[in-house]
This record gives structure tokens, C-alpha cells and sequence, in this order.
């Protein structure tokens, strides 16, 4: 999953607000983690029996948000205890029996969690609530997507000072190895043969270099410039 720096305090007064207009005792945002799903944020509200950190088993849980999260789709459970499917489930032993809960997505499709709300009384939340619930969802997808687009800046930003690093490197080097080329060529020590293989070599590097300043990665390493350097 993605990792984001989530401000867990704008977070936290969103499901404040939900359980506070809802007039319910728990708000919650739920996050997947990989074979768990935990309680990220819950209201300060009373009879909320969810506390963050609170987790169970993602796969089987019998959880409503397990429910939402596989079938990315709304789930509304006016009364448990009336309803087979989910009289038994994990949050009907914490008194929780009706539900509301929509799915939380990353910007990539991954899932994240859910948003939700529970309530220790029969709810069968009224369309109002259901397109609250719905606009507080977008706002924190909006989120991540203000946070997915800052850490692509940054590594846009950090991938440009890097390339502009190496290429500044690289033509420093390339400058030398022409300067003693020159050198090569005015001095008696060397042959014709061995200028003929300097400047092969020069080609080579200028080639390999060449390529590499526009490849998506830069991987330089002692094995790549041994295939280019050969005496």
C-alpha cells in the first residue's frame, strides 16, 4: 500500500463532525493493513466503544467495513439483529447493531478503508445522511490526493536535481577525457593505435551516457561501465 504522511487530525474532526450530525456514538475511518484492518480514527464521543489502533484479522472478520471494502460499494444495516446475514457479526457483540459505511480508495484504485458510522440503536439512515456520509468520503480521498500529488512533485524534484547532479559529473569527465586526449595526440609517448582505442573508448562512454540521460532510471554501476570501458 502506499504510504502517506495522513494528518490524522483533520481526519479525526471529520468522523467528530459525522457522529456529532448524525447523532450516533461511533464515527470511524477504518485503513486496511495488509492482513488487518485497525481503527485509524474514531469520535470522542460517548458509548463509542472503538478506540485507533483497535484491530482484527481482514480475511473472514465478519466485519461490516470487510464487507464494504470487498465489494467497494455502500452497506447500510438498519438493524443487525433483525437481519441473519449479520446478527452474529464481531461489532453486534459491542452493542453496535445498525450500520452505514462506504468504501475509502487510494488514488491508485487500491483500497484504503472505509468511512463509517454506528449506531447501538435500529438507524436506517435517511438519505441526508447517506450523501453526508458520501461528501465526507470525497474530502478525504480529495486528500490523498493532494498528498499523492506532493510526493510525485518531490520525486520529480529530487529525480531533476539528481539527473542534473550525474550530467554535470559526467561532462566534467567527458571534458577530461577529451582534454588528455589532445594531450595523447601532441605527446611522443603514445602510438597511433593507442589514440585509435582512446577515442573508441570516448565513443563508447559518450553512447552509454548518452542513453542514460534519457532513461526513466539511472543505474550506474562498476559492471555497467566495465562493458563500456574494454582495453
Amino acid at each position: 500500500m502506499e504510504h502517506y504522511d495522513i494528518d490524522l487530525r483533520k481526519l479525526q474532526s471529520i468522523v467528530d463532525l459525522i457522529a456529532s450530525l448524525m447523532n450516533v456514538p461511533a464515527g470511524i475511518i477504518m485503513r486496511l493493513d495488509e492482513e488487518f484492518i485497525e481503527v485509524l480514527v474514531s469520535s470522542n464521543t460517548s458509548k463509542n466503544p472503538y478506540k485507533a489502533g483497535d484491530k482484527e484479522e481482514f480475511h473472514n472478520s465478519g466485519l461490516y467495513c470487510e464487507t464494504v471494502i470487498r465489494s467497494n460499494s455502500i452497506l447500510i444495516v438498519p438493524n443487525a439483529l433483525n437481519d441473519a446475514v449479520w446478527k452474529n457479526n464481531l461489532d453486534v457483540r459491542l452493542g453496535m447493531i445498525s450500520y452505514l459505511g462506504l468504501p475509502i480508495n487510494l488514488p491508485s484504485g487500491k483500497p484504503f478503508g472505509t468511512i463509517c458510522v454506528l449506531d447501538n440503536k435500529e438507524n436506517h439512515y435517511c438519505n441526508e445522511y447517506i450523501q453526508l456520509l458520501t461528501q465526507f468520503r470525497n474530502l478525504v480521498e480529495d486528500h490523498f490526493q493532494i498528498l499523492d500529488y506532493r510526493i510525485k512533485l518531490a520525486r520529480t524534484e529530487t529525480w531533476k536535481a539528481t539527473v542534473r547532479t550525474i550530467m554535470d559529473i559526467v561532462n566534467n569527465a567527458m571534458n577530461n577525457m577529451i582534454y588528455f586526449q589532445m594531450k595523447m595526440e601532441k605527446s611522443d609517448d603514445f602510438t597511433k593505435d593507442d589514440i585509435a582505442l582512446y577515442q573508441k573508448t570516448i565513443k563508447k562512454c559518450s553512447t552509454e551516457l548518452l542513453k542514460m540521460s534519457g532513461a526513466d532510471e539511472v543505474n550506474i554501476c562498476h559492471k555497467n561501465f566495465g562493458n563500456i570501458i574494454q582495453y
